[in-house]
């Protein structure tokens, strides 16, 4: 993951005031200004010294943030790889001949959009059935799903 751009700022900023300051203890080393170690220690010290501490802080946070979600997201593509086994595609069309049964009392199965296959879920937001092979390449982070059978016919 990026450091998001207030952090790289904040580091950069940093990095600038600790230059600054030694720059400036150089210059009272060498006796070319007037000022003193306190001066050059309250104007660039301690006011890096603090950014450079949050930075640090903020940094090991998102770190640990990052680690963390890449760690649930395996766990949530492991645990939705089991529940979703991907059919062949032999079995598509072997369901396609029985995803419009004679009508029997019960409403027809929906088809997918995108292959005419079985659909399991409805997209509400894009108003597409979808089965399970094209499920995850029209997924996005707009979609909301609901099973076939509570759609509206």
């Amino acid at each position: 993951m990026k450091k998001p751009i207030w952090l790289r700022l904040l580091g950069w900023v940093d990095a600038v005031l600790w230059l600054f300051w030694f720059v400036f203890m150089f210059e009272i080393e060498q006796g070319h200004t007037g000022a003193t170690y306190g001066f050059a220690a309250l104007v660039f010290g301690a006011p890096a010294f603090c950014l450079g501490f949050a930075w640090a802080i903020m940094s090991t946070i998102l770190w640990g943030m990052n680690r963390q979600v890449k760690v649930g997201a395996a766990v949530m593509r492991d645990a939705v790889g089991r529940a979703m086994r991907v059919p062949s595609p032999r079995t598509h069309r072997q369901n396609m001949k029985v995803a419009t049964p004679s009508w029997n009392g019960k409403a027809p199965v929906p088809s997918c959009s995108y292959c005419a296959g079985p659909s399991v879920l409805h997209c509400r937001c894009h108003e597409a059935s979808l089965c399970w092979e094209h499920l995850l390449t029209h997924d996005s982070d707009e979609c909301a799903y609901i099973r076939v059978e509570r759609t509206v016919r």
